[in-house]
């Protein structure tokens, strides 16, 4: 048996990380610095790897320092290292000249894009992989590479906290003699893009999200994900448009998450959408991780959606609205300025005298959020299919 890795997370942002990796370890989740101060203060830690995130504990050497001592702490047993993750190159060379010249080799600094859960999802199944490809030749176990991934996705998705990861042996041996049905893992050898899209309007945000699809979905396979709970705008949209997609709904991945997933997997459509039409109640981010995880090397796109105040300055973004004045100034509070977005005044069949033009949008703009240049577009839409020939790609890339 591989038993599950113990680890030991301080940041704000880990609050699913249990839920999502819970098969493969077990998290002790602290949201500060001090709050991990303070139970280590009383209680003795014994991890396989500690992750701290540079939000939770800034970047000084004082603070460096704090990193080396814990190592040394006579109640801390830590199997690996601590991970202190940092956003700038420049931060990372200073501590990772600390750290030479004193010859540390348990802390290690790690560059990321950004400390939002995504990312520190990442790094854990990077390290959760590597650990379990390093028992796995310890123990000889003789189950393939391939195999053994998917095994970890599906018991990952029932989150069934007793599983077990099986030899081969152990599998043949409940298997009847007739052909058992293998699961094969993907041959596709690129992993999953995650598209942000963000808007105060959930109608903007589901006909922005749906021309992208519709573009990527020329040479690519892209999963969209419902956000609107109440009134499903996404799926109404799709359904009205005559757009060919295969619909996926989340009450059945709560009824078999596994079947789920091959399903999702076994579509031949270019677009999936994944909601639910008996307007369940669902958490996004969990199901949106769910299927990011899941389904990396499977599907080329994942499509996110979510509203201004969700944005992060420091991800590649698409920040949509109506190029109307009433509607950009009823979003000015939420508006905030990063060279990762662009920036997409939509102009539907409805438009107002209002309506602004691209010089006038991007102008308006850079007043609102204070910048001297921005990535702005307006784009006139006459309908929701992507008519074939247009050639609007830098919009969408």
């Amino acid at each position: 048996m591989i038993n599950k890795q113990q680890v030991a997370i301080v940041s704000s942002n880990a609050g699913n990380v249990n839920r999502i990796l819970g098969t493969y370890l077990d998290a002790n989740i602290f949201t500060t610095f001090n709050q991990f101060e303070e139970y280590i203060a009383q209680n003795p830690l014994d991890v396989s790897d500690v992750i701290i995130s540079g939000q939770e504990l800034p970047y000084s050497t004082k603070n460096i320092e704090t990193l080396i001592n814990l190592v040394n702490l006579t109640y801390v047993f830590i199997d690996n290292k601590v991970y202190y993750l940092v956003t700038e190159q420049g931060i990372k060379d200073k501590v990772d000249l600390i750290l030479e010249k004193n010859n540390i080799t348990k802390v290690e600094s790690l560059l990321v894009e950004s400390f939002y859960e995504e990312t520190l999802i990442d790094v854990l199944k990077g390290k959760v992989y590597a650990q379990r490809q390093t028992v796995t030749e310890i123990k000889t176990y003789r189950i393939k590479l391939s195999e053994f991934n998917e095994q970890a996705k599906k018991l990952a998705l029932e989150a069934n906290a007793d599983a077990l990861f099986e030899t081969e042996e152990e599998i043949l041996s409940e298997v009847s003699d007739a052909q058992p049905n293998l699961i094969l893992a993907s041959s596709r050898e690129n992993s999953i893009t995650p598209v942000f899209i963000h808007s105060d309007s959930s109608r903007i945000a589901s006909l922005w999200a749906i021309l992208k699809a519709q573009y990527f979905a020329v040479t690519s396979k892209v999963v969209l994900l419902e956000n609107d709970i109440e009134f499903h705008t996404m799926h109404d949209t799709l359904a009205k448009s005559g757009i060919k997609y295969d619909y996926f709904d989340i009450e059945d991945l709560y009824k078999d998450s596994y079947k789920f997933i091959e399903d999702l997997r076994a579509s031949k459509r270019n677009i999936v959408l994944v909601g639910s039409i008996r307007r369940l109640i669902y958490d996004y981010e969990t199901i949106y991780n769910i299927l990011y995880h899941n389904l990396e090397y499977d599907y080329d796109y994942i499509i996110k959606t979510g509203t201004l105040l969700t944005a992060n300055p420091v991800v590649k973004s698409d920040i949509v609205m109506e190029s109307e004045v009433p509607t950009i100034l009823r979003s000015a509070e939420n508006l905030i300025y990063s060279d990762k977005f662009k920036y997409i005044g939509l102009q539907t069949n409805r438009v107002l005298s209002s309506a602004l033009n691209v010089l006038e949008f991007r102008n308006l703009l850079k007043r609102l959020v204070k910048a001297n240049e921005i990535d702005a577009e307006v784009l006139r839409l006459s309908g929701i299919t992507l008519r074939e020939g247009v050639e609007i790609g830098g919009l969408f890339m």
